[in-house]
C-alpha cells in the first residue's frame, strides 16, 4: 500500500468513528431539550399530586393542568 492510499483510509476511518461517537455516546435529540427550570418545575408539581388522576378530553386540558 503507499502513503497516499493509507492517509486516505485514515482519513475514511476519523470520519466512520466520529459518525460512531456521534450515535453511541451523545445520541440526537429530534425534539431539542427543555429548560431545566421547567424540567424542575414539572418534577416538583410531580411530587406535589403522585396520585391525581386527569382525563384530557380538549386540546388545551395538558397545557391547563401543567400551568396549575
Amino acid at each position: 500500500m503507499t502513503t497516499a492510499t493509507l492517509q486516505k483510509e485514515i482519513v475514511e476511518l476519523k470520519a466512520k468513528v466520529s459518525l460512531l461517537e456521534q450515535a453511541v455516546l451523545a445520541p440526537l435529540d429530534d425534539e431539542g431539550e427543555y429548560r431545566p427550570a421547567f424540567v424542575r418545575s414539572m418534577l416538583r408539581r410531580a411530587t406535589e399530586k403522585p396520585r391525581r388522576i386527569f382525563e384530557f378530553r380538549k386540546r388545551g386540558d395538558l397545557l391547563k393542568q401543567l400551568q396549575h
